[in-house]
Parts: structure tokens; C-alpha cells; sequence
């Protein structure tokens, strides 16, 4: 067996990054220079928080719920679809479907992104954190 070093990383078309957002969450990912696919490892603080509402032109995403649940909202045709993802449980997000993810707190997920990426793919869309905001979805009784 060989182990992987950083240089080879790079080399190999792969990339790590490492980030805390402003709500406190720790993002591990790995990145395919290559086809923009990745793996990212999103950890909770200890209060939950809404991420920021985006969509894909070309991935599609799995959200996978380690430890915990989140709330899934998408934006399909001008109507919200909530879902609450708990526990060992997985949900596929397709193309261009605006979506936002409610975290709980000291929840762990796994997001893996796939399918044919041409070059960056998260475009925001705050039309769904408006809808959002204004809603107040009461999240501890859903």
C-alpha cells in the first residue's frame, strides 16, 4: 500500500479543503479537479442553522445523515417540499432544484456530488431564503 501525500493529492486531480462557516460549521471536503464532483463532511455546532439556499445546473447531490436530522426544503414549480432526513437516512437532490438544508444541532452528514460538472456548479438563490425567512418554519416541532 502507498500513501497518499499532499503533492500527489494535487497531482492525482484531487483537492482537500478544509472550512468553518459563520454558523460554526466544519466542512471537510474533497474535491476532483477533474470533474468537480466532491465529498464534503459538514459537522453542526451545538445550535441549528439554515445553510444558504442554491441549486446545481449539472450535479445532483446525496445527502446522507450520519448523526442527527436536517430539514431539506426544495423549490420545485413555486411550491416548498419539506422533508426531515434523520439518522441513517439519504435523500437525492436532482439538477437545478433550488434547495436549502436545515441543520439540527451537532448533526454530521455526508454530501456527495455527482454527475456530468463542466466547471463550478453552486448558484445562489435567495428567492428561497426570502420564502424562508417569511415563513418562519417552526424546525423544533416539524
Amino acid at each position: 500500500m502507498h500513501e497518499i501525500v499532499l503533492l500527489d493529492e494535487i497531482k492525482n486531480g484531487m483537492k482537500n479543503k478544509y472550512t468553518v462557516m459563520e454558523t460554526g460549521e466544519k466542512r471537510y471536503r474533497q474535491i476532483c479537479i477533474k470533474d468537480k464532483t466532491a465529498y464534503i463532511r459538514a459537522e453542526g455546532g451545538n445550535k441549528g442553522y439554515w445553510q444558504k439556499s442554491h441549486y446545481h445546473k449539472y450535479a445532483k447531490e446525496i445527502y446522507i445523515v450520519q448523526k442527527g436530522s436536517i430539514l431539506l426544503v426544495q423549490y420545485i414549480n413555486g411550491k416548498l417540499y419539506i422533508n426531515k432526513i434523520n439518522e441513517d437516512e439519504t435523500f437525492i437532490v436532482s439538477q437545478n432544484v433550488p434547495h436549502n438544508v436545515y441543520m439540527y444541532p451537532n448533526t454530521i452528514t455526508h454530501t456527495v456530488k455527482y454527475g456530468k460538472v463542466e466547471s463550478e456548479d453552486w448558484e445562489e438563490f435567495k428567492k428561497l431564503d426570502e420564502i424562508l425567512e417569511e415563513k418562519n418554519i417552526d424546525v423544533e416541532n416539524f
